[in-house]
Parts: structure tokens; sequence; C-alpha cells
């Protein structure tokens, strides 16, 4: 079987909120070919009373609800296919449980993620599931069908969910946020496909979006995978190839990988789905800071509760800071924690 590492981000630009970082691995059933596969996935499902959906790079599919709170967010057709594949791998359902499923996809980052004041909520006991899981709901049912159809099969999900603070730090040593997302991106690609991998596999990829303008990659992909020996198949103006082999007896690891960085990656299905997801987690978690900064300012005579929430990118950014600043600065929030560097 093929075994295929899929990653992306949601969160890269903005000056406020964490940069969500997702790997997806999935698995193409014996005798099942890629272009159909894929195709599956873009085809769009329509459901009745609930919509179409497809999949594609969030950017283009999200839009975003006029009151960004966290119950807006969650009726979001990102969301919602974000539900399904969390229920397709035996995951906790987002919608259901945010802080179960962030502990699940992003254990590394969970205990730095509560220590920022807006997300301490996730660090409460865990509710109750409601009637609302997506383990019994029709539209998620449809949706794993129609995917898994065409012959991909999800076989594992990882995040990177990285704070504010995290991210400043790691900004400290890594000097630029291109090389913090290279870095973090290769780390968590290969670790799932090492997680994921069985002797079955016969065939491994992985398959991301390019960074930015970067084009060279055969030294930071040596540096997570020390083991293998990267050779370099192409480096060009929109696609980046390697292949990664290693004499190893192959019940341990893989005994090749071919790894691709590609200009407009988030076009191929399974990266787009990493994107979705990445996007919806985000989109969550910006939730629930405009939420805490809107119940901490209502009683300010000039915002009342009409705090408008942010996305976090620079120009509105710069709004919504001056706008708490009285807030910011009487609680003795640091910078450090709430406005990236860079």
């Amino acid at each position: 079987m093929t075994l295929l590492v899929a990653t992306d981000e949601a969160g890269y630009g903005p000056r406020l909120g964490p940069l969500v970082i997702v790997a997806t691995a999935w698995r193409l059933a014996a005798g099942c070919d890629i272009t159909t596969a894929d195709q599956m996935l873009r085809t769009p499902l329509q459901i009745d009373n609930i919509g179409s959906f497809h999949i594609d790079d969030s950017k283009r599919i999200f839009k975003r609800a006029k009151a960004h709170s966290e119950s807006s967010a969650s009726i979001s057709s990102i969301d919602r296919i974000t539900d399904a594949v969390a229920h397709w791998v035996s995951l906790p359902i987002p919608s259901v449980d945010m802080a179960k499923w962030l502990r699940e996809v992003a254990a590394d980052d969970f205990e730095s993620l509560i220590k920022q004041p807006w997300f301490q909520s996730l660090a409460a006991k865990p509710s109750v599931a409601s009637s609302n899981d997506s383990s019994a709901d029709p539209t998620t049912a449809a949706l794993v069908r129609h995917w898994s159809s065409g012959g991909w099969q999800l076989a594992g999900i990882a995040a990177r969910v990285i704070d504010v603070a995290r991210f400043n730090a790691m900004l400290d040593r890594a000097g630029n946020k291109a090389d913090l997302l290279s870095d973090s991106t290769c780390d968590l690609a290969i670790k799932l496909a090492n997680r994921v991998y069985d002797a079955s596999d016969r065939s491994v990829i992985i398959q991301s979006d390019r960074f930015g303008g970067r084009a060279y990659y055969a030294g930071l992909i040596q540096h997570h995978c020390a083991e293998y020996n990267v050779q370099v198949l192409a480096e060009s103006n929109q696609v980046s190839s390697y292949r990664l082999t290693d004499s190893i007896e192959p019940t341990v690891r893989p005994q090749s990988i071919d790894w691709s960085f590609t200009v407009g990656g988030d076009s191929f299905p399974p990266v787009a789905m990493s994107s979705i997801i990445a996007k919806s987690t985000r989109e969550r978690l910006m939730g629930l800071l405009n939420r805490y900064f809107q119940m901490q300012t209502a009683s300010d005579p000039k915002l009342g509760e009409n705090l408008k929430p942010t996305a976090g990118y620079t120009v509105d950014a710069n709004r919504f800071l001056s706008e708490i600043s009285a807030y910011r600065i009487a609680a003795g929030i640091d910078d450090q924690i709430l406005i990236r560097k860079k």
C-alpha cells in the first residue's frame, strides 16, 4: 500500500493568535489509483438542508462569520469537515470537546497553550459529550463514506499549535519565522510518518506546500532525518523533490521516502485537508481569544460589549490592540504572550 503524509499550516502571517501546522497521514488501498482517490476527495458532496462540501485550500472555502465567536465558528463548513475527519480516525470531536481534541493532536503544545489567559478555559474539566457529538451525525457519516470511496483511508492526524509566547521564544532561536515554520513542519511530518508506518507500506510519500520562496530543503530534511541519505531529485521554481533512503530493516521505519515541496501544494486534496484542519483549529482558538477580551472589556465605557473581534492580521490586529490597550495595561498583560515579534 501507499502511505502519504500531507502538511499545511494556518496563521503564518497574523500578528495575533497561534500558528497551527497540521500533518495528515493517508493510505491508498491496494489496487486503487491516486488520481481517482484524489478526485473523490475533490468532488463536492451536496447534503440536503446542510450545504455542499468539497476539499480545497481552506483560504478559498472559508467564510468568516460576521460575529467571530466560538458559537458562530462552530457552524462553518471547515469545522464540519474537521469534525468528520476527527471521527474518521476515532479522535475527539473538536466541536464537542476542543480541549480533548488539542490534547490528542497537539499534545506537545497543550500545556503551553493553556498558560495564556484567553485559552485557560480549555483547562477546565471536560463536559460530558452532548447529543451533537459528530459520531452520531449523519453529515459526518456521509462525508466519510464519500471521501473513502475513492480509495484513500485516513490513518492519522498530528498538529503543532504554537501560541504566541512559544512562537516568540522559538523565533529567537530560529532567527526568522520562515525557518521556524520549515523546521516545525518537517519535524511534525517525519514523526507522523514514523508513527503510522507499517511494513505493508511499500511506498511512502510526504507532500508539503512550499514555504514562501524557499526552494532548497535538503539540509533541513537531513537535519530531521539523520539516519537517511537525502538525494535531490529536483529544485525548481515550482517543486523541490527529494528521495530519502536507508538500509535498515523496513519493519522499523520506511526504507525509502519521496518528499516534495510544491508551489500551490494545497491544490492537492490531502494537503488541502491538512489546510482545512489547521484553519478550523486556529479559528476556534481565535474565537476563544476574542471572547476573552470582549468579556474583559465589557465594562469599558467606550467599548461596552461592542469590541469588534479580530482575525489577527496586522492592520486589524493594530486596531484591536489599540482598543484593548487600557485593559492590557491595567491587567499587566505582557506583549510577549500576546503579540508576535514578526
